[in-house]
């Protein structure tokens, strides 16, 4: 289901358009406005329905009470220290987790004890070998999170009240959460089915394997010594609450010796997990490759967890988004295909919940611009009304008239990760990279740029990425309260592509586009369904950052320009809890769960590229894949995936991969010692499909003005006539309304809801809404093709 249908064909058009193709009455769109603003209305009524308490802080603490006892008691008995030094959570995911390092379930206690208004400190000390001994049988003793997941139980009682509320019959709301767990059912049959055949497959095939090491991992001493706890002043003096031991007390406290005291703001930086982004420019000069970094961003884990994380490329010198789609006195949208390949200059922009970093821009030699120097970047950006900026066409003067020797061949997202105790981990994507993997690897002397080269850069620098940050499991209250919040924030951006094609308007389009807000849906429910789908969701937990992410970008391959997207899980290591299984067996079939939901949640029309796709097809059509412990001689992998196989050989992974290379692609990613697995695609990505723009494909983007060229692109890309173009300008972009507003979410909301255990019959009729809106917009407003 999407939302495309708000597009419709032209009925007046501009002065460079000449007829348009199709006509439709104007009260249609009066009866979507209406069915739009219901859906929000309703929305925000099943909003409110949630349990805040299981994400929030203040309610949480609120349903608590003030007393310090009863706030020291809960974090004590419904939480879980985990093995992990340092802050990974927070406050607020350790709420919405229930488990946490000493430090965070300090600071979720603390947190709750100054919403209740006491004073409080936080406390830390190095425990002697007596208390690690105690703490690490506290450690292997069941706990509240050892159980699995709770089900719903809906009484006569709850059908007959949500009927009189909703205004709806019992039976059919009845109908209504059949269908949910039915949809629900179905997906997990799916992906349970197919992640235990694979799974079996490929323990099969690593049975052999005399390196598992459940201790790998690293020893938990260290993180049980570094111990936290807080204090509270009270008439008598500051009282310690150490929620560390199920026995303890208000006063009791497991260190006796010495201990350091500070204030929560004193917390030092690197007790932090962290995560950084850099985007790199590479150039080519002189036969080597220098780099550049163009923007640097850091933050702790905690505060990027559950924020909306977007990374754009933006050619700069591009009209506003409402002249880009409607043309002006001297611009025409024709004029965009040129206008992109010719763009020498771009700017990093990176989004955190909508509000934009910028620092500098990349030129076409590799140098950077510098927007905070003055420049005419920073000068455009102070003056722009949208995140494209009234920047003029024409962009900077021609950098060929300084005929500059180097080139910018390569723009890279490198994320660092830093944690308290371990080594920091750095993690490369490339987000524009014109230089084959086989000529880096034997080097780039003598390699000249060539048109081919540089059409492909102009292509690439198109680009979104979506990351999260994800340090916590993802309940499905949160997970369905983010999703509701997302759909809200952008109902402004659905309205108005609404109102652009009531207008005719392609330039309304623009604007309409512009008022999108990040919403990264399939991350939100990727992380939702890796603890809600796994067969071990008892026994797995996070103790390290793990990095999510899609991008989307414009290639050239054989047949001319295309689209490539995906899901990207760049790291998905996980903690096992004491059991029963051993945790080798656990972190694989996790990791070939996590690969089996890259490629369902991702519903593109198109090429899919997955290893647990192809896995299964290799299996159905009885073909081997063998595994590989060992680099091998040149020429024995496939030519796609060559060198990112090698280099996860040379770090110590084993690969799983086809006996035969003709072709392949996909391949399994092993570490032998823990078990982590992960499926890989041809450059060490995960799941992604492919696309060749032609006109009138359905073009899904990401909320940016980006998605506005990428969609207007794929308009032109075969030279339609001016009022084939309009039409299709004005359904491809209220598409990328549509889609960010409800859509994305139609196509999830049921899988989600389908685990509820609060509300459940009032989250099942709002899945009923979303199929109603985008069935009636679909069925009433779709046009013929343009």
């Amino acid at each position: 289901m999407t939302m495309a249908g708000v597009a419709l064909c032209a009925q007046a058009l501009p002065a460079w358009a000449e007829s348009s193709q199709c006509h439709r009455p104007v009260d249609r769109y009066q009866a979507i406005e209406h069915s739009l603003n219901e859906t929000y209305r309703r929305a925000e009524e099943t909003l409110e329905r949630l349990p805040r308490e299981d994400w929030s802080l203040a309610t949480r603490q609120q349903a608590i009470g003030n007393e310090a006892e009863a706030l020291f008691r809960w974090v004590r008995d419904e939480t879980r220290w985990l093995p992990y030094q340092g802050a990974l959570r927070g406050a607020r995911g350790t709420l919405i987790d229930r488990q946490g390092s000493h430090l965070d379930r300090a600071l979720l206690l603390g947190g709750m004890l100054d919403l209740a208004g006491h004073r409080v400190r936080i406390v830390r000390a190095i425990l002697d070998e007596r208390a690690v001994q105690l703490l690490e049988g506290a450690w292997l003793a069941p706990s509240p999170n050892g159980r699995a997941l709770p089900q719903a139980s809906l009484s006569a009682d709850d059908y007959a009240q949500a009927a009189r509320q909703l205004g709806e019959g019992e039976e059919s709301l009845r109908r209504r959460v059949e269908a949910v767990d039915r949809q629900g059912q179905e997906m997990a049959a799916r992906v349970g089915e197919r992640s235990r055949e694979q799974t079996a497959r490929l323990h099969e095939l690593l049975a052999a394997n005399d390196k598992a090491d459940d201790d790998a991992l690293g020893d938990p001493s260290a993180a049980l010594a570094d111990h936290w706890w807080v204090q509270i002043q009270t008439a008598g003096g500051w009282q310690d609450l150490d929620p560390a031991l199920a026995e303890h007390r208000p006063g009791q406290r497991l260190h006796e010796g010495e201990v350091e005291v500070m204030w929560v703001e004193e917390i030092a930086e690197d007790q932090w997990h962290r995560v950084s982004l850099e985007v790199v420019a590479e150039r080519l000069e002189s036969g080597r490759l220098r780099e550049r970094t163009a923007l640097l961003f850091e933050s702790p884990a905690a505060q990027l967890a559950g924020r909306n994380v977007v990374l754009d490329i933006q050619p700069l010198g591009l009209p506003s988004p409402p002249t880009l789609l409607g043309g002006d006195g001297d611009f025409t949208p024709e004029q965009l295909p040129d206008l992109l390949r010719s763009r020498e200059e771009w700017l990093p922009l990176l989004l955190i919940d909508g509000e934009p970093e910028i620092q500098h821009s990349i030129l076409r030699n590799g140098e950077l611009g510098d927007p905070e120097g003055g420049t005419g970047i920073s000068e455009a950006f102070e003056e722009a009304s949208s995140l494209l900026g009234e920047i003029s066409v024409g962009g900077r003067a021609d950098p060929a008239q300084e005929a500059p020797a180097p080139e910018l061949s390569g723009v890279f997202l490198r994320l660092t990760v830093r944690a308290p105790g371990r080594k920091d981990e750095i993690f490369q994507r490339a987000l524009m990279d014109v230089i084959d993997a086989g000529v880096r690897q034997r080097g780039v002397q003598g390699l000249a740029f060539n048109d081919a080269m540089i059409e492909a850069r102009a292509l690439a620098m198109l680009s979104t990425t979506e990351l999260m940050a994800q340090t916590h499991w993802w309940p499905t209250s949160y997970t369905l309260a983010r999703l509701l919040h997302g759909s809200l924030d952008n109902r402004m951006a659905a309205l108005g592509a609404v109102h652009a094609v009531r207008r005719d308007d392609p330039g309304l389009m623009g604007s309409a586009i512009e008022r999108l807000a990040p919403y990264p849906v399939e991350l939100i429910a990727l992380a939702h369904h890796r603890r809600a789908r796994s067969p071990h969701a008892e026994r797995i937990a996070l103790t390290r950052v793990n990095l999510l992410s899609t991008f989307e970008r414009l290639m050239l391959d054989d047949t001319g320009p295309a689209r490539e997207t995906g899901i990207d899980i760049i790291d998905n290591r996980v903690a096992v809890l004491p059991g029963e299984q051993d945790a080798w067996r656990v972190r694989l079939d996790q990791g070939v769960l996590d690969t089996v939901l890259e490629a369902e949640l991702r519903g593109d029309n198109g090429a899919a590229v997955n290893a647990s796709l192809d896995f299964a097809l290799a299996g159905d059509a009885g073909d081997v894949w063998q595994l590989v412990t060992e680099p091998a001689q040149p020429g024995a992998f496939p030519v796609r995936s060559a060198v990112a196989i090698e280099q996860a050989l040379e770090r110590g992974y084993w690969v799983v991969m086809p006996t035969s290379s003709a072709g392949a692609t996909t391949w399994w990613r092993v570490d032998p010692l823990t078990g982590d697995a992960l499926g890989m695609g041809p450059d060490g990505r995960g799941q992604m499909v492919e696309q060749i723009l032609v006109l009138m494909n359905s073009i899904d983007n990401a909320a940016s003005a980006v998605s506005t060229v990428q969609a207007v692109w794929g308009c032109l890309l075969t030279g339609p006539s001016p009022g084939a173009m309009q039409c299709c300008i004005l359904r491809e972009g209220a598409m990328v309304a549509g889609n960010m507003a409800l859509g994305k979410l139609s196509d999830q909301w049921v899988k989600i809801a389908s685990s509820a255990i609060e509300s459940k019959i009032y989250l099942a009729a709002l899945d009923g809404v979303f199929g109603e809106i985008n069935g009636t917009v679909v069925d009433g407003l779709m046009p013929d093709p343009c």
